[in-house]
């Protein structure tokens, strides 16, 4: 590891030395405490940030951004793992760029930035996003892209082709304590439980831009499969196998997978001379390719047999409910999503005298049409089964996190593409007011998110 390491920074050193090559960067530390208790918020943050250009010559170049992610330390770090290592070294970005005519070419590990709307538009999806970073403005909240990327220019247009070769997915903190923003501990899939089987996930996108004096007009259209997982069925397990005898014990394993996403976009920047109004709206089409047949034969992961004499233990013990029982398959149930939703983006955007600058924003996530096979079920229904007892319908809704009154396929929707905020709520606003002070070179941010969510999409 230490050997990669030291392998890539010298090869960024050894570009570096050339007199056609610049370096930018900045290296800073965060600190974050709770104001209720000033309590340490440990979440990790980018300590060294660097930009690199390598100009071979007029028409070739190469390009790179390097990020040392850091975190502080537990207290109970060695008491599991005596590994000294503290940082994370992230090649962002890395790859080459060509100017042929009135075109350029870029080849390899890219973030990319479309939309009318600045950092928070519904089609910026060609990169992943890590939620560690919401917060933070621009490419700093992106995972680079393994891709190939062509723009042209003619006249007053431009028209740009992204195509990437793999499914590219965000970075979600599982069970952090320390990041309100996550997924709780069991509930995030494994290799046992995900079950997609496109081994060819390329993903295309295409943009049109026209530019007037007064205005930009940009009609864009994606097509790839969702940054984050869903729950695309269930399996449902008992203890005894079809035609035996009639089982009295349950357990149900969710199963994720990625919805395939197309998406088709409208936007606009209105240029004025004091202030811009912007606007993004985009249409998504989305579904789980998953059928029934792809849940048939899965075996339960959480089973773990046990020896005769070591269960019967257990049960004398009071502890056997601790242990997955169930082996058997009993029922399978694809949900079979089939989802169109919208979201609608604008931005007003204001600098003042002093270098102060305003920027306001207000999103909107809305659920147009949505279909699923799941049929809703409740305890009252499932003790109706043989052998199905009020006891095991506690057991289930223990393992899903969720009473079954609750759960549905639509509840369980989030959307797998678009604004990266609309995992959080379905309505805000963020508010940006900046001061600039250019003798000291010092900017000072104050940012706002007004969640406006009245319990719709």
């Amino acid at each position: 590891m230490i050997n990669r390491y030291l392998l890539i920074l010298i090869l960024f050193i050894g570009i570096g030395i050339s007199s056609s090559t610049s370096i930018v960067g900045q290296a800073e530390y965060f600190y974050m405490t709770r104001l209720e208790n000033s309590q340490l918020v440990n979440i990790p943050f980018r300590l060294l940030d660097l930009n690199i250009q390598h100009q071979v010559n007029n028409k070739f170049n190469i390009f790179g951004n390097l990020g040392i992610e850091y975190r502080n330390r537990r207290d109970t770090d060695f008491m599991t793992d005596s590994n000294l290592e503290d940082f994370l070294l992230d090649i962002r970005e890395f790859y080459m760029s060509l100017y042929i005519g009135y075109g350029e070419f870029r080849i390899g590990k890219q973030i990319h930035s479309w939309g009318s709307i600045d950092e928070n538009s519904p089609i910026d999806n060609l990169n992943a996003y890590d939620y560690y970073y919401l917060l933070l403005g621009g490419a700093e909240k992106k995972l680079g892209a393994y891709s190939l990327a062509y723009d042209n220019y003619l006249g007053n247009s431009k028209i740009s082709f992204v195509y990437s070769p793999m499914h590219n997915t965000s970075r979600i903190p599982i069970d952090d304590p320390d990041y309100p923003i996550g997924l709780p501990e069991g509930s995030s899939p494994s290799e046992e439980t995900l079950l997609f089987k496109d081994k060819t996930p390329d993903e295309f996108s295409l943009n049109f831009t026209y530019s007037f004096d007064f205005m930009d007009i940009s009609v864009s259209s994606l097509n790839m499969y969702d940054r984050i997982f869903n729950v695309s069925g269930i399996n449902i397990y008992a203890n005894s196998p079809a035609g035996g005898t009639d089982p009295d014990k349950f357990s149900i394993t969710p199963r994720y997978s990625y919805r395939r996403t197309n998406v088709l976009n409208f936007g606009t920047v209105f240029l004025f001379n004091d202030f811009t109004i912007s606007f993004d709206y985009a249409s998504f089409d989305s579904k789980d390719t998953n059928n029934e047949e792809d849940f048939e034969g899965l075996s339960n992961v959480d089973y773990v047999p046990m020896h005769p004499g070591l269960e019967d233990l257990l049960i004398e013990l009071g502890n056997f409910e601790q242990f997955d029982c169930c082996q058997y398959p009993f029922s399978e149930i694809a949900f079979e999503e089939k989802v169109k939703y919208s979201q609608f983006a604008f931005q007003f955007e204001m600098p003042f005298e002093n270098d102060f600058k305003v920027n306001a924003q207000y999103f909107k996530h809305e659920i147009d049409e949505y279909s699923s096979n799941f049929l809703d079920q409740n305890c009252e229904s499932l003790t109706n089964l043989p052998g199905f007892e009020e006891s095991d319908c506690e057991a289930i809704e223990e393992d899903l996190g969720v009473s079954l009154e609750d759960f549905s396929a639509q509840n369980l929707f989030i959307p797998g593409v678009g604004m990266p905020h609309t995992i959080i709520t379905s309505e805000a606003v963020l508010l940006n007011f900046e001061k600039g002070f250019p003798d000291s070179d010092l900017i000072v941010d104050f940012n706002a998110f007004i969640d406006m969510d009245k319990g719709r999409g």
